[in-house]
């Protein structure tokens, strides 16, 4: 696959702005099975290497032994759960490429997404960078536009599009939420109690993905002992 330049790559504004740095980054293909992999060196505004991985053999294959295994999930959690596998099959395939090239792998999360949770656990919630932490996703979106990054990427229609029964759904909608308004309560701005009821139920029921894993040393400190 040949593309002439990073904002020819299917992504969002979280991923083309990542991607004006050296990195190795997966971005969806129209097919969800396939992910794209584009490298790119440092101040070079045009894609070096492409490579597509299908990730599907291996989210059905690991699936399928779960199941064979006797693992029991139920019928409304099945497709959640998966969805999570396919995240994490894409960091392998993320962290494999970047083995093989020696090089890191850049994580696309910013503010907005990391107060609600809304990223895998060990999924694209893992990288070695995370240029966007802190960010606010207005702040990205006017970024990428100081990038010159294309209109129609900068406001493109954020989806995880990981979930079979719900197929592109909009970020907003599973959340319950406008990233508008997350921004506006990240920054200190008026917003409706509702909006702010929902923002910090999804940090408490996610603060667990911003947490380091918990150690016995941590464990007895939490509880003050």
């Amino acid at each position: 696959m040949a593309l002439s330049k990073l904002e020819d790559l299917p992504a969002g504004t979280d991923t083309a702005v990542s991607g004006y740095y050296k990195i190795v980054n997966i971005n969806p293909n129209p097919n969800p099975a396939i992910w794209t992999v584009g490298i790119r060196p440092p101040a070079v505004k045009a894609v070096s290497s492409m490579y597509t991985v299908n990730i599907k053999d291996a989210v059905d294959g690991m699936w399928d032994a779960c199941r064979a295994a006797g693992i029991s999930i139920a019928d409304e959690r099945d497709d959640f759960i998966k969805g999570n596998v396919k995240a994490r099959e894409r960091m392998i395939a993320q962290y494999t490429v970047a083995g093989a090239r020696n090089m890191l792998v850049v994580g696309t999360d910013q503010a907005a997404e990391a107060v609600v949770g809304f990223f895998t656990k060990y999924g694209d919630g893992a990288a070695d960078l995370t240029p966007l932490y802190g960010l606010p996703k207005r702040r990205v979106r006017d970024i990428g536009r100081h990038l010159g990054i294309p209109e129609n990427v900068i406001e493109k229609v954020p989806t995880a599009d990981l979930e079979e029964d719900k197929p592109l759904i909009p970020d907003e909608v599973a959340l319950g939420v406008r990233y508008a308004v997350v921004d506006d309560y990240l920054e200190g701005g008026d917003v409706d109690p509702a909006d702010e009821a929902t923002i910090l139920g999804w940090h408490r029921r996610t603060g667990h993905k911003r947490a380091l894993p918990v150690t016995p040393a941590g464990w007895e400190a939490s509880r003050g002992a």
